[in-house]
Formats: structure tokens, C-alpha cells, sequence
């Protein structure tokens, strides 16, 4: 079993332990990113109770290198899809 799985079944099993609830999506965000509609990821996030901030942190940016890091290994995803 990799590192990340064990950390996140003992992450979701604590908040479990805890009654607290939560929702996990894995998405291949490299190919699936200038694809997405972003208008409608903001409304899912704002809908699935998101924080105004963090919306509103997502909405205003423009022309974003995101950078996804996990352990050794390091992707830049380009958002070039308008909003």
C-alpha cells in the first residue's frame, strides 16, 4: 500500500472516529484541468459549503501556474481555459 493511502485512510478513519464528515475526489488533474469549466467548480465548491474566501482566492485568479507536489515528484498544471 503507498505512503498517501495509509495517510489518508487514517486521516478520513480520525475524522470518522470523531463524527465529522468528509468527501474525497481523486481527479487526474493534468488532463483533466484545461478541460473543466471552472465557473461551474466554483458554484460545486460554493455548493458542497466551500469558504467565501477560498472562492473567492480561486475566482480572481488569472493566468495561474498551479503547482501540484507529492513527495519527489512535482507537476505544473497551466490554467488556460477562460472562466
Amino acid at each position: 500500500m503507498q505512503r498517501w493511502f495509509f495517510t489518508l485512510k487514517s486521516l478520513l478513519n480520525a475524522r470518522h472516529n470523531h463524527g465529522l464528515s468528509s468527501y474525497v475526489g481523486f481527479v487526474d488533474l493534468v488532463k483533466a484541468y484545461d478541460t473543466a469549466d471552472h465557473k461551474m467548480l466554483l458554484l460545486v465548491l460554493e455548493n458542497y459549503g466551500e469558504t467565501p474566501k477560498f472562492v473567492g482566492v480561486r475566482k480572481r485568479c488569472t493566468r495561474t501556474i498551479w503547482v501540484l507536489k507529492i513527495e519527489k515528484e512535482s507537476v505544473e498544471m497551466r490554467q488556460t481555459v477562460p472562466r
